[in-house]
This record gives C-alpha cells, sequence and structure tokens, in this order.
C-alpha cells in the first residue's frame, strides 16, 4: 500500500520506460500496448481494467485525459509504521499566510487506511473523527501483537480520467479506482467532436461550431457558446479562457468563469499543428505552427503572445512543459529544443539528432525523452 501513486497512474511513460531497457519497438508497435511479459520486467501491476462507455472500440475514442486536480482532494488517515526518533528535517522557506506542508515519509510501511468521505450522505460513509477512532482501535489491536504503529493524516489530490467518444459520451472516471463517477451525452454526432478541455472548475468539448461546458465534478451541461471561427481542433484551459485553434492561423480564446468576456483571436504565423500546451506552474500556452514558429502566449491579464522562435524544422508535435516555465520539443529537421517563457524567450539549449521527429515529447524527473523514427 505505501508504493506511491505516481508510479501507477504516469501511464505514457509505460512506453518510455520500455524503450529505455531495450523492449522490441516493433512487438510494442505491433500491439500498441504493454503485454504481461513487458509489464513485469518494468515492475508494474495492473491496477483496474473496465469498459469504457464508448459505442465501437477505441476507434470510436476522440480525445482522452488524466487531470491531476489539485483542488480535489482524498483525505486519508492511515495506520504506519512507527518512526523512531525524527530525524532533522532541512527547513523550507515558507511564503507569508501560508502553513508550512508536513513531510510525508513515502518509504514508510503502511499497515491500514481509512478514507474521510466528503459525501456523508452515501451509506457506509464516515467523517474525519470516525476515521480516527477506527484507526485507534486497530492500533490498540496492533500492539497487543507486538506491532508498534501510530496515526497520521494524508491529503491526496485527486486524480481523474476523462474519455471523450464520436458519439458524444463523456465519462469521467476515478483513476486510481476505475470507479464510474459520471456520465454525459453531448451535443451532435452529425457535427463531428474536436477534443477535450479539462480545469478545476470545467470540462469542455468542441462540437462543430459550438463550444459546451460542463461542470467537472458531477457532469452538468451549462450550455454552448457558438465559436466565433471554424476550429480546427480541441481545446485547452487556461486562467479561465478555452483556447480552440481556428482557421486563419487564429488561436480563440472565450471565457469559461466569465461568459460574458468578449472572445478574442490571435493572428500568428501558420496554423496550429497540435492543440497548445498550458506551462506546468504558470498561466502561459506553447504550441508550434506550420510556418516553423513557436509561440508562447501569456494568459495573465489581457491575453497576448509573449514571444515567437524561429525553430529549424517545422514542429509538428505538442511540446511538453515542466515545472519554472520551461518548454521541451523536437522539430522535423532533427533539432530538440529547451526553452523558458520569460519575456524574450530564453533558449536554455538546442540539440541535433539527425533524425526527424513528429512526436510530442516527455518529461519526467528531469529527464526529456523523444521518440525518432529508430530509436528514443
Amino acid at each position: 500500500m505505501h508504493r506511491s501513486f505516481h508510479s501507477r497512474l504516469i501511464l505514457s511513460l509505460t512506453l518510455v520506460a520500455a524503450y529505455a531497457i531495450g523492449l522490441s519497438a516493433s512487438a510494442l508497435a505491433d500491439h500498441e500496448l504493454l503485454g504481461p511479459n513487458e509489464t513485469r520486467q518494468l515492475g508494474l501491476e495492473e491496477v483496474w481494467r473496465r469498459n469504457l462507455s464508448v459505442p465501437a472500440g477505441r476507434q470510436s475514442i476522440v480525445d482522452q485525459k488524466m487531470i491531476v486536480h489539485q483542488t480535489q482532494s482524498h483525505v486519508f488517515v492511515e495506520i504506519v509504521e512507527k518512526s523512531g526518533e525524527p530525524k532533522p528535517a532541512e527547513s523550507k522557506p515558507v511564503a507569508e499566510g501560508e502553513n508550512a506542508a508536513p513531510e510525508i515519509d513515502e518509504e514508510v510501511v503502511v499497515y491500514a487506511r481509512f478514507q474521510v468521505d466528503s459525501d456523508l450522505s452515501r451509506r457506509g460513509a464516515i467523517d474525519q473523527k470516525e476515521a480516527e477512532r477506527l484507526a485507534n482501535n486497530e492500533i490498540r489491536r496492533m500492539k497487543r501483537r507486538g506491532i508498534d504503529a501510530e496515526l497520521r493524516n494524508r491529503t491526496i489530490p485527486t486524480i481523474r480520467f476523462y474519455t471523450l467518444s464520436d458519439d458524444g459520451t463523456v465519462e469521467c472516471r476515478d483513476a486510481e479506482s476505475g470507479d464510474l463517477i459520471w456520465l454525459q451525452r453531448v451535443g451532435s454526432n452529425m457535427r463531428g467532436y474536436g477534443g477535450l478541455g479539462v480545469d478545476e472548475e470545467f470540462v469542455s468539448v468542441v462540437n462543430g461550431g459550438e463550444l459546451i461546458k460542463l461542470d467537472v465534478k458531477n457532469g452538468q451541461v451549462f450550455g454552448a457558446t457558438s465559436l466565433e471561427y471554424v476550429p480546427l481542433q480541441g481545446v485547452v484551459h487556461c486562467n479561465g479562457f478555452a483556447l480552440v485553434p481556428s482557421i486563419g492561423d487564429r488561436i480563440a480564446g472565450y471565457g469559461l468563469v466569465d461568459p460574458t468576456i468578449d472572445p478574442f483571436a490571435e493572428i500568428v504565423a501558420g496554423s496550429a499543428l497540435a492543440m497548445p500546451t498550458h506551462a506546468a506552474d504558470s498561466n502561459k500556452v506553447g504550441w508550434g505552427t506550420s510556418q516553423g514558429f513557436v509561440y508562447v502566449m501569456e494568459m495573465e491579464g489581457e491575453p497576448n503572445v509573449q514571444f515567437r522562435l524561429n525553430t529549424d524544422g517545422i514542429v509538428s508535435g505538442a511540446l511538453a512543459a515542466a515545472p519554472g516555465e520551461r518548454f521541451f520539443f523536437g522539430s522535423e529537421s532533427g533539432q530538440i529544443y529547451g526553452i523558458k517563457a520569460t519575456r524574450e524567450g530564453e533558449v536554455l539549449w538546442s540539440r541535433p539528432t539527425g533524425e526527424p521527429i513528429y512526436e510530442s515529447p516527455i518529461f519526467f524527473n528531469e529527464k526529456v525523452f523523444i521518440r525518432r523514427p529508430t530509436a528514443i
């Protein structure tokens, strides 16, 4: 139980790890999923398996997203192995008005865990006081068996898995258990679907010339907004706006929190080849265009293009975002870039690979993985 939940949920890294240890690339390409032998070599385990609400299998899936919701969380009361003398922790600066977050030992043995329910009307739900009472009873029983244990509280962000299918079905699942949270049917399949946008409050779906907005917590439909320009792809959320790549080399923005805000459109050099990427820790988005530029847009205050970078070759894959306002990407001429989204745009480094790069990179643990035609 004490394994980190992150390692079980970053599904895209499974493919990266497979290439890193030398598994057959052709085998992975044939099956598109890791088989039992490959997963065992990686030390992975199947967490859950569910049938998704799609009409005709995986070819019906338009878009899928796994989102860590920082403002929604699970609270657990855990029974853990009793620690010895506390080690002096290195103090970290804490901003004024904030409380220092307790340090969580990821290596400690967890004997039991009681989840505090947010919805106490549900049958069998328990509150914080009841969870601690149950935990203390269990600790007393364990002590009689000679096991020293203690209680701790832990808050873990909620992780949700969203799927949009080509018949307009949007479903939300708990990414840790696979349980269905909500299911909603939206729009018309005659108009086609462009993709999903998700943030802490809303889910949005591009359906023909409309942007449909739903409540992220229960799937309730709030309504549809007519798009000013014909959309090219899906939608990405940033700082209360839904950004939609549109015809005429435009990135159009529509208000999510305040629908009375007038839509805006930024015209750039070339059409977006992939969906803009939201920076991990700021209100900035970045994308590549068909004219060989990478743009970064600032969404704080009045949205505006912060800078553009003339790249060596077209960047056809989505940019990878990293903490520190950084973006990483590769071009079709085989050049890899790392940039920092400052006002002028700082190129951190650039490296040639000798092969064209079409895929979006993956950033993990201060490493950048980019898939090439013959290697990674």
